[in-house]
Parts: structure tokens; C-alpha cells; sequence
């Protein structure tokens, strides 16, 4: 991963160029290898990937929610929003 000074010829640019990927954050363009899939998935790699699943409909019903979204937006700061609070709620919860 590299950040691109901002006199750049791609400085604000966002997406894939053949293997790369170019992404505009908080003024910063930063590029990286286009990431791979796997070729063997191992159960442990399933069973995350259906956790993360079910706390993104988990975050995905507490948004729809009028009360629940207000209770994360009003937690929600600089740098995390209410969604992602939502996910990491599920997360802890899920590990008691």
C-alpha cells in the first residue's frame, strides 16, 4: 500500500486499474494490489464469513430500527458510524 503525493497525476483518482486499486480517503489517495480470492477456503474461513453475515443483517435490522438507530447514532463518533457500532456489538455479543 502506497499513498500518492497530491500533485500526482492520480491524486483523487478511485478504483481498479488492472491489478491496482486507488482509494480516496480523508484527502489521501492510497493505492494497493487488487485483492485475490482464495483458491481453498477453510471451515474456520466459512464459519467467519457467515458470522460476518449474520451481524451485517443484525446491523442492517438495528438501522431500520428508529430507536436502535438513534441509540447508535448517538454513540457513533469521529471515524465509526452507527452501522459499524452495530456489527461490533453484535460481535462482542456473540462471543459471551
Amino acid at each position: 500500500m502506497a499513498k500518492l503525493p497530491k500533485d500526482s497525476i492520480f491524486h483523487g483518482f478511485s478504483g481498479k486499474l488492472g491489478d491496482m486499486v486507488f482509494r480516496h480517503c480523508n484527502g489521501v489517495t492510497i493505492i494497493s494490489k487488487a485483492p485475490r480470492r482464495p483458491k481453498k477456503v477453510s471451515s474456520e474461513q466459512k464459519l467467519q464469513r457467515f458470522r460476518f453475515r449474520m451481524a451485517a443483517a443484525y446491523a442492517s435490522e438495528m438501522m431500520r430500527d428508529p430507536c436502535a438507530a438513534a441509540r447508535f447514532r448517538a454513540k457513533a463518533g469521529k471515524g465509526i458510524t452507527a452501522y459499524n457500532l452495530a456489527i461490533k456489538e453484535y460481535f462482542e455479543k456473540d462471543t459471551m
